[in-house]
């Protein structure tokens, strides 16, 4: 990381940390699932950053993926959800 990098991960990283800690603790493989799916979200969120961060830089254009990328958000936010009602 250089010195004035940020990692944002829109808190999918809080997430997948406390669903982690606590499916261990109570032995909650629904809680442990959702975990995986939000961390994957956290990686999603570090793109979607990175993105933003060189278009505004200039250093370079692909806002052209960010619909997709906040589509897969979308769509892992509902699966981890849909997950933790059960």
């Amino acid at each position: 990381m250089e010195p004035d990098e940020v990692n944002f991960y829109g808190g999918f990283d809080k997430m997948s940390c406390v669903l982690n800690d606590i499916g261990k603790e109570f032995g909650n493989e629904t809680w442990l699932n959702a975990s995986v799916i939000f961390r994957q979200g956290a990686v999603i969120i570090l793109d979607i950053k990175d993105i933003i961060v060189a278009y505004l830089t200039g250093e370079k254009d692909r806002t052209n993926q960010l619909p997709g990328l906040f589509t897969q958000i979308m769509e892992i936010m509902t699966e981890g959800f849909i997950l933790l009602e059960r």
